[in-house]
């Protein structure tokens, strides 16, 4: 299967607005753990085994934390307990559409559709646009 950096993008952003901390009293902090039927709900114009190979890729990046459990090839328990410090970073990298669709132009132009190439192509985007604002200051 290969992974869909659409889905991917979509679903990680949707997990961080999915992502609920509450207080339940002056001294209890909770939070929900969402499913992947939650998630799938979030993101439906993708199906349920690009969602789950999105989270997968994620939790294998160190983006999110969740706990998946197999049995004879099945997923018969899947929850996302957590959008990690990295994931933030990178959904700040890609979060907005317009930068999405010409860091898209981009991997099409290197054919490089990896993370590492996302990062690295988010990153001279940003570091363009700070050298632009630095120098009309």
């Amino acid at each position: 299967m290969r992974l869909n950096m659409d889905c991917l993008r979509d679903t990680l952003l949707a997990l961080e607005d999915g992502q609920r901390f509450y207080v339940i009293d002056e001294n209890t902090v909770a939070k929900d753990y969402l499913d992947l039927e939650e998630v799938c709900a979030l993101v439906p114009k993708y199906d349920k085994a690009e969602v789950f190979y999105a989270l997968q890729n994620l939790d294998q990046a160190g983006m999110i934390d969740m706990t998946a459990k197999w049995t004879n090839g099945f997923v018969y328990y899947c929850s996302i307990n957590d959008v990690l410090y990295e994931g933030h970073q990178f959904a700040d990298k890609i979060r907005d559409e317009a930068r999405w669709g010409k860091l898209k132009k981009g991997l099409s132009t290197v054919r490089d559709y990896s993370l590492s190439a996302i990062e690295a192509i988010a990153e001279g985007m940003t570091s363009a646009a700070i050298t632009a604002y630095l120098t009309k200051a």
